[in-house]
């Protein structure tokens, strides 16, 4: 029921960049990579901070599960770089 009203209440693009996150969630839960990421890479620059934080660590998850170490990395530091506040920042790394 709640989600019904959100629905309406958000924008058509930004419930899509939430859709896409949810999607990318599941795929990288069942262990398929390359979905998850094609659904992360759907998420705008423009999308919500908190959103932006979870795409940039769930894409640094996808990079150190591909052994690219350097750019795991990178994205965990550029999702701490995103302006959320602090208890945001501990449900992503929960």
């Amino acid at each position: 029921m709640r989600l019904k009203v959100l629905a309406t209440e958000l924008p058509d693009t930004e419930m899509q960049s939430y859709t896409d996150f949810a999607l990318a969630s599941a795929y990288l839960m069942q262990g398929e990579d390359e979905a998850a990421s094609g659904k992360l890479q759907n998420i705008s620059e423009t999308a919500p901070d908190i959103l932006r934080a979870h795409r940039f660590y769930q894409q640094g998850i996808i990079a150190f599960h591909s052994k690219d170490y350097a750019e795991a990395a990178a994205l965990f530091r550029k999702s701490l770089s995103c302006p959320v506040a602090i208890w945001q920042l501990r449900l992503i790394m929960s």
